[in-house]
């Protein structure tokens, strides 16, 4: 089956759903749940598979897999592509020399060869990151 086509505005995530808990455990995996915002309240523990986090950045799933995992819950976690509203980039932006807007991109068009260029997508401006 073909893979669906990604659009350009969306980054690889993550899903992370308890498919089982240890004997006994289930209060721990109960107050871990707590800990989650918009998760079910009170949790049904029966009805499992539980999907806890549907998408979502893939450093929150693999902290929520963690948490999960250390209070007795077997967790599956899937790679999802999510939109960059769900998961932002959170890399380091320089401001552009022209305006000074933090809002820049990277803006590689030469290959592999190539020196990187930066994009202010205020203003238009092309412009070399420096480091320091």
């Amino acid at each position: 089956m073909p893979e669906q086509e990604r659009r350009p505005n969306e980054v690889l995530g993550g899903s992370v759903t308890i498919v089982g808990i240890a004997p006994g455990r289930e209060d721990d995996v109960a107050a871990a749940l707590a800990r989650f915002p918009g998760g079910p309240t009170p949790p049904d523990l029966g009805a499992l598979p539980l999907v806890i986090l549907a998408k979502t950045s893939t450093e929150k799933a693999e902290e929520a897999a963690a948490l999960l995992v250390a209070a007795g819950a077997e967790v599956a976690m899937l790679e999802v592509w999510v939109t960059r509203e769900i998961a932002p980039d959170t890399r380091p932006r320089p401001a552009c020399p022209n305006c000074g807007s933090t809002k820049t991109q990277p803006f590689t068009f030469s290959g592999s060869g190539g020196r990187a260029n930066m994009k202010c997508t205020a203003c238009g401006q092309l412009f070399k990151e420096r480091h320091a």
